[in-house]
């Protein structure tokens, strides 16, 4: 072997400890990482180059949230790069976005062996294979809260199918409005039926008819209609901000095969959806048909998920002392902080929200940049909220607020503490549904 490639075997093995076996990096430690590695893809050696690649794609990681970051850390291609360079960082950039693509359609997994588990150690099983919190919320019901042995296996089962194999074990249900990061279980309601065998698992989430309503113009016989109402659930830890169904892309079969019109097959339905809850309901409008069809066979669709990636916290220190305006930025977002305006004891905190190549994430779907945390510390950290906020300008990837803060001393020796996603990632996910029975 030529004394180059040996040199080259050397520098691998020199810069080859195993990525997955490393503690999780910190974005500096990351960041400093990512470009050493970068230089090396301008080494003369192939096997150098190659090394280097391998180890930026190791560096992604084996969950969506982990490739983003790793995207953040990476540079754009730049016309002041050698070709050579810049192709590489091009291809690499490209993997690792299907990567993230892919990763974020896979469910969690799940393998239970149980015999007369206390459902809290169920859960806690279920949240360290996943990480999805799971909350027993029966107490804060009023209802009974005796324990619920479990005895049950499962063996790799998506998320959601292990879920609700333990829900219906147990008697229980599911309340979707906790307002927290997590899935609240209940007891059932007497007349609920099973969960298995009710929904379809499609990656993340999880797809259940709820609801079937037909109706029918005494006064116009051909308008008439049949509203199927699904209710999407997602895991917890995946915490979308919007999902979107085009209605061309539904289609609905009866037990023959016919295929059942769509009401307004142009219509696209948005749904954004609200912090701390776990699941959305959507109307699909059809055509009403025949009454000799009893059932709905097939029902499959395709729905869009906006989903946050890496989350970043931008401190904006000493307030009073801010003349002009500050920005930060962090991966694709930058937070400027405009000024201070004071009214009375009403202080405005005039602000600016940018997202890089935002697209529906703040064109079609602003509800989640008006959750995200926003605050004042003192130089104790104590932490003052705001008492309200205002939508000052809007654009196709920037949104300006007003946050109101109730400040009898002004703005002295204060931090502004803001928090969003540092990215918005965006994925498909194919559903269907059978059996449904029509009224």
């Amino acid at each position: 072997m030529p004394f180059r490639y040996l040199v080259a075997w050397g520098l691998l093995l020199l810069m080859a400890p195993a990525v997955a076996d490393q503690p999780r990096l910190s974005d500096e430690a990351l960041a400093d990482q990512v470009d050493r590695l970068v230089g090396r893809l301008e080494s003369d050696e192939s096997l150098v180059r190659d090394g280097a690649q391998q180890e930026l794609l190791e560096l992604a990681g084996d969950t969506w949230q982990s490739g983003d970051r790793l995207l953040a850390a990476l540079p754009h291609p730049d016309p002041a790069m050698p070709v050579a360079l810049r192709e590489a960082v091009a291809g690499l950039r490209s993997k690792i976005s299907k990567h993230i693509a892919d990763t974020a359609l896979k469910a969690s997994r799940v393998s239970l062996d149980l015999f007369k588990t206390p459902l809290a150690d169920v859960f806690k099983q279920i949240e360290q294979q996943t990480g999805n919190r799971l909350l027993d919320y029966r107490e804060q019901f009023g209802q009974d809260a005796q324990p619920r042995p479990i005895t049950l296996t499962v063996k790799d089962k998506p998320f959601w199918e292990a879920m609700d194999a333990v829900l219906d074990q147990g008697e229980l249900g599911v309340y979707a409005y906790a307002g927290e990061s997590a899935l609240a279980v209940v007891n059932r309601e007497p007349d609920d039926g099973p969960r298995r065998g009710a929904a379809c698992y499609a990656g993340p989430l999880r797809f259940e008819a709820t609801q079937v309503v037909a109706s029918r113009s005494l006064r116009k016989p051909n308008q008439r209609s049949l509203d199927v109402k699904v209710e999407i659930a997602w895991e917890p830890r995946l915490e979308p901000i919007a999902i979107s169904q085009q209605m061309s892309d539904v289609e609905a079969r009866s037990e023959g095969g016919v295929a059942l019109s769509l009401l307004r097959p142009e219509q696209e339905i948005n749904l954004e959806t609200q912090q701390g809850t776990q699941s959305v309901e959507v109307s699909l409008p059809l055509v009403l048909p025949e009454r000799k069809t009893e059932k709905i066979a097939s029902l499959k669709g395709k729905v869009n998920v906006l989903a946050p990636g890496r989350r970043a916290t931008f401190r904006f220190e000493g307030l009073d002392a801010i003349k002009q305006p500050a920005e930060q930025q962090q991966g694709g977002v930058s937070v400027t902080l405009n000024r201070m305006v004071q009214n009375g004891v009403i202080w405005e905190l005039h602000m600016r929200l940018k997202v890089s190549g935002a697209g529906d994430a703040l064109a079609s779907h602003r509800g989640w940049v008006f959750q995200n945390p926003s605050h004042l510390e003192n130089a104790k950290g104590e932490v003052i909220e705001h008492a309200g906020f205002e939508t000052t300008m809007q654009t196709q990837d920037e949104v300006g607020l007003a946050y109101l803060f109730e400040l009898e001393d002004g703005p002295k020796d204060l931090t502004w503490v803001y928090e969003t996603p540092a990215s918005i990632v965006e994925f498909p996910v194919e559903w269907e549904l059978g059996g449904i029975e029509l009224p």
